[in-house]
């Protein structure tokens, strides 16, 4: 953003290498974890002191805005290559969010499909990464026809008012 806004190209130029590499290690972990780095057995969570195993939305929202972000870095940089696994490793994320994290309305709170386990709470997390995306790029990280029924169940769930403060995990029970 830094770069973006103030057209310091050294930064840029001194910065991309850097972001490039740490990009490609998540990558790894995506990749080995089907399309979004599975956490709490090796790679280990945390969230507020919650402990998580699997694939979570926070982590692939997350991993979908730092593709976003990147993909525009390697159209200014002319790095097809990585344009083209951003590519794939996006479709991968977003199919593991469907498949094992979507649940009509929102995204459970974690799933790992290895271990045939999932938590089914609304977690204030699940949109973590549309924040940063949309901040950054100005644009979505997930498509509109889960985006906004995510948007309404959390604010449903986890901003309703008769909480002073939103708590991190709500359950799906009557919805």
């Amino acid at each position: 953003r830094h770069a973006w806004t103030t057209g310091d190209q050294g930064f840029a130029a001194d910065f991309w290498p850097r972001a490039r590499k740490a990009l490609e290690r998540h990558a790894e972990w995506a990749e080995a974890g089907g399309g979004i780095a599975q956490v709490g057995h090796g790679l280990g969570t945390s969230y507020d002191g919650y402990h998580y195993e699997g694939a979570t939305p926070y982590v692939a929202t997350l991993w979908l805005a730092a593709l976003i972000i990147m993909d525009r870095h390697a159209r200014e940089t002319g790095d097809k290559i990585l344009r083209d696994r951003i590519a794939i490793w996006r479709t991968a994320a977003l199919a593991m969010l469907e498949t094992h994290l979507w649940t009509g309305s929102a995204y459970r709170c974690s799933a790992d499909p290895a271990r045939g386990q999932q938590r089914d709470t609304c977690h204030a997390g699940q949109l973590a990464g549309q924040h940063f995306a949309r901040l950054l790029t100005g644009e979505d990280i997930l498509p509109a026809e889960r985006l906004v029924p995510a948007v309404e169940s959390l604010l449903r769930l986890n901003g309703n008012p008769r909480f002073a403060a939103p708590p991190d995990e709500t359950t799906f029970a009557g919805e």
